[in-house]
């Protein structure tokens, strides 16, 4: 079984992508960079999804849910970068699920208040890496560990 994990941003969007079988394999992560208006940045996003569902064939998808923001003018933007991911997924008939941040930081480090800096930390430890992931990257890597972990996938 294959995992996209997905951070999502309107400016930065963090993917990662693992194997599930006897054990966890990391496979790839890296960040989507958008630049532009709104408008554009939302199509640059779709067309780089399926780009990544087409490169690496991912069986199902573990996205982050929306947290509070400070603004709702932010929070409105990431909801529309959720709902484009979300609709890009949805084209290729693969499987979404949903994680809250808090509970991604307590399925990886144990604590739901954990740093965005250990969870990274933890993740990559988890998985045998070496060297720092960007920090997008590593929570789409917590949030793909979290949806193998909870939802108990096997290959």
């Amino acid at each position: 079984m294959r995992i996209l994990g997905i951070d999502p941003g309107s400016h930065i969007v963090g993917f990662a992508v693992i194997d599930v079988g006897d054990r966890l394999s990391y496979v790839e992560s890296g960040v989507i960079r958008l630049k532009g208006d709104l408008s554009v940045r939302l199509v640059q996003l779709a067309d780089a999804i399926a780009e990544l569902i087409q490169s690496y064939s991912p069986n199902q998808c573990a996205i982050e849910s929306v947290f509070m923001h400070r603004n709702v003018k932010s929070l409105m933007v990431l909801c529309h970068a959720r709902g484009v991911i979300m609709q890009a997924v949805m084209r290729h008939q693969i499987v979404i699920s949903e994680y809250e941040p808090r509970l991604v930081k307590k399925s990886i480090v144990g604590y739901g208040a954990a740093k965005k800096n250990q969870v990274g930390f933890m993740a990559s430890s988890i998985l045998g890496l070496t060297g720092l992931l960007a920090e997008d990257a590593a929570d789409a890597l917590a949030v793909a560990m979290t949806h193998a972990q909870l939802k108990g996938v096997k290959s």
